[in-house]
């Protein structure tokens, strides 16, 4: 754990003190931050040496599984987390190397032979997902779900208000983009007229969109509708104000509410996938068998597969830049809510993808039953100044000038003095 905080730290500040030890006064006044690539070093160092100590797996050592405790997964998933992370644009021009240390330690946690994903099985909120290396378990309570249910739910709060951006990530089930252009998809941009799902089915884990089914009732996000988009709050949070609710995370029923745990996943199988097919794909293997049988294309579908979802194609997305980006948006739809697009766009400095305009849903229900929808930039706060105003200095967090006075060597990061 002292590692994986340091990569807390390392990914937003980059050069940090390391902390490998409780310090004397007489050290802390002589202390100096060290490099990204000597930190990079110290923690990859840190998880080879513990990984020699820790098990695969808690199950049968103990009364209970110890589910969410570190295992030999996780500390060897952290490494290879740290060094995809080094081997990107952010923190190096030499990376060649980096690519091939960050796919070696990848395929390190596959040789576990432990993870794995499987077909059509829940990767959230699920203690014996095959795809689960390490989180986070919080005890029975609904206190998540209190600040997150759409409003028009008993207790409902709409914590957080997902974009139209992040919903059009979602393609159709057949793996075509979703265009507001075609009328069938305009029509029905989420059931067909039997009720069935026609996008990505990650869509639905990870939102609640309008005619869901959700707590024994469906979903109502259109005017008028128990969870509108509209209303004269001018709270965000009070509002399912872009047209969509959280789903991911979320436990649905009355009997989870108040009988399950609540998971965070930190690190999932899916992410290792992706982090060798990215790996390879940078040095230029994409379409090379590995000593698994498989190349970067391989890996991208053990992830899209498990939900149903048609192999990625070869011929639309070849090797070099346009994998790069399918792989990026893989991740996004992969993991949404879990703390990886934005780093993600940090660490290959996509700022483009920051500028990107801001859209919501209005949705309308007509006489017939039927609905229509129309994107809008009607935001409720359109002006976002730190993408507007923005310079390098953004990729990297400020250090807090209350630590910097503290006089151990730490040295504000450039753009923010």
């Amino acid at each position: 754990l002292r590692a994986y905080f340091h990569f807390e730290l390392l990914k937003r500040y980059k050069n940090i003190v390391i902390a490998d030890r409780q310090f004397t006064l007489e050290e802390v006044n002589e202390l100096q931050p060290s490099s990204y690539e000597e930190t990079v070093e110290w923690i990859a160092g840190e998880c080879d040496e513990v990984s020699k100590f820790l098990p695969v797996t808690f199950e049968g050592m103990t009364s209970s599984s110890e589910i969410g405790r570190v295992t030999k997964g996780m500390v060897l998933a952290l490494k290879a987390r740290v060094l995809l992370y080094a081997a990107s644009p952010l923190n190096t021009t030499d990376n060649r190397e980096k690519w091939l240390k960050a796919a070696k330690a990848a395929k390190a946690v596959i040789d576990l032979n432990v993870y794995q994903e499987k077909k059509n099985e829940e990767v959230i909120n699920n203690a014996k997902s095959s795809d689960f290396i390490f989180g986070r378990w919080n005890g029975v309570d609904n206190s998540f779900e209190r600040a997150n249910f759409p409003m028009g739910y008993e207790g409902g709060n709409s914590g957080v208000c997902p974009s139209q951006n992040l919903v059009e990530a979602f393609d159709m089930r057949d793996g075509t983009p979703f265009d507001w252009n075609n009328p069938e998809h305009a029509a029905h941009p989420f059931f067909d007229e039997n009720g069935e799902m026609v996008r990505d089915p990650r869509m639905y884990e990870t939102l609640i969109v309008n005619g869901d089914k959700f707590r024994g009732r469906t979903a109502e996000i259109y005017q008028g509708g128990r969870e509108t988009w509209e209303g004269t709050s001018t709270t965000l949070g009070a509002l399912t104000y872009n047209g969509y609710g959280m789903r991911k995370f979320i436990l649905d029923q009355d009997t989870e509410l108040f009988g399950k745990f609540y998971q965070c996943p930190h690190i999932r199988i899916a992410e290792i996938y992706l982090d060798i097919a990215e790996a390879m794909n940078e040095l230029g293997k994409a379409n090379e068998k590995d000593r698994f049988g498989r190349d970067a294309y391989d890996y991208v579908n053990l992830v899209r597969n498990r939900v149903g979802m048609p192999d990625l194609d070869r011929e639309k997305y070849p090797a070099g830049e346009d994998l790069r980006n399918a792989i990026l948006h893989e991740r996004a739809v992969e993991f949404g809510y879990e703390e990886v697009r934005y780093f993600d766009i940090i660490r290959w400095k996509r700022v483009d993808l920051l500028r990107t305009e801001q859209y919501r849903l209005k949705a309308t229900r007509n006489a017939d039953g039927s609905m229509t929808y129309r994107k809008d930039t009607d935001m409720k706060y359109p002006n976002r100044m730190w993408v507007e105003r923005w310079t390098d200095r953004f990729y990297l967090l400020p250090i807090p000038v209350s630590e910097i006075n503290k006089k151990y060597g730490l040295i504000q990061n450039p753009g923010w003095e």
